[in-house]
């Protein structure tokens, strides 16, 4: 007779995942109204259930292991559809609590504006946006932490292959400069190089698409800056002190008296995707996402 292995204490796994979420005892113990030594009491019980260290415990806070990785994978798929069978229950005659969590890669956050999200806003709908590094968002949305993840590298491989990836907008860049540092630039792109530049830094994908716009034209920039903060090139263009290639999207945002020079548009290489699971291609991820396609195509030239 074949034995079925025992199943782990589901309020264990419960303080491990937020735990894992919060990144410290102390923050998990503040959300979950309980003591710290309540928490690793839990923890230390899930881990001799398990047989293996889930946590590496530091002065910086609570670090997963690999097969705490693991483990994390799976509780946040456990409670988000727990969640989602919770909605599901409700009448359907009665207004339905749901949310939507969509993750913005931090190497694409920049290219977009910022009211690009404000179609998604509803009533009925609880709109959770977060920000952080491509790989790690995926890691949430293969995990279902997150229902939509906005990116600019396409797929490759295996864990992601049972995910559905949506080309949502092409940004189109500008190069910009104040008016004094624009009267040197009379042909367009090759006097670039007589200007100072605030560029993305290099491990950025713009600026290594940027950089072979430049190359195909000959141009070796002076960069005088490397940021993926646009908030901080404007500042440093309208300063006087450099120009700066951006998507177009931030200059049509601008109030007030001052905008700089669009000295021209650059040929960039820089789609933005977006991924869901192949499973939860719902009726509300379809809009969703096809309202990001209509805001990004009404909003992503400069005028």
């Amino acid at each position: 007779m074949v034995t079925s292995p025992r199943l782990p204490n589901f309020n264990h796994l419960y303080y491990f995942h937020i735990v894992a979420s919060e990144g410290s005892l102390a923050k998990a113990a503040s959300r979950l109204r309980v003591t710290q030594p309540t928490i690793s009491t839990q923890i230390r019980q899930l881990e001799d259930s398990v047989g293996h260290r889930l946590f590496e415990r530091s002065g910086r806070g609570m670090k997963l292991t690999a097969k705490g990785e693991y483990v994390v994978e799976h509780t946040s798929l456990m409670f988000r559809t727990s969640q989602r069978m919770i909605q599901g229950l409700q009448p359907k005659n009665a207004p339905e609590p749901r949310s939507l969590a969509i993750g913005v890669a931090s190497s694409v956050a920049n290219t977009m504006a910022a009211r690009t999200f404000v179609p998604l806003l509803s009533s009925s709908v609880l709109l959770q946006i977060k920000h952080g590094d491509q790989d790690y968002l995926m890691r949430e949305l293969l995990s279902r932490d997150i229902d939509i993840m906005i990116g600019d590298r396409a797929p490759v491989g295996g864990r992601e292959r049972r995910l559905l990836v949506e080309e949502i907008a092409r940004p189109q860049f500008v190069a910009i400069a104040p008016k004094a540092l624009a009267q040197r630039v009379k042909m367009f792109p090759n006097d670039l190089a007589r200007i100072p530049l605030v560029l993305y830094p290099p491990t950025s994908r713009y600026r290594w698409e940027i950089e072979r716009y430049l190359t195909d034209h000959g141009v070796e920039p002076t960069v005088a800056g490397e940021t993926e903060d646009v908030g901080i090139m404007l500042a440093c263009v309208q300063a006087g002190a450099c120009g700066a290639i951006l998507p177009g999207v931030h200059i049509d945002a601008m109030r007030g008296r001052w905008r700089p020079v669009i000295l021209g548009s650059p040929s960039i290489d820089a789609p933005v995707f977006a991924y869901h699971q192949k499973s939860d291609a719902g009726d509300l991820i379809r809009r969703t996402i096809e309202t990001l396609k209509v805001a990004q195509v009404t909003k992503s030239g400069h005028r």
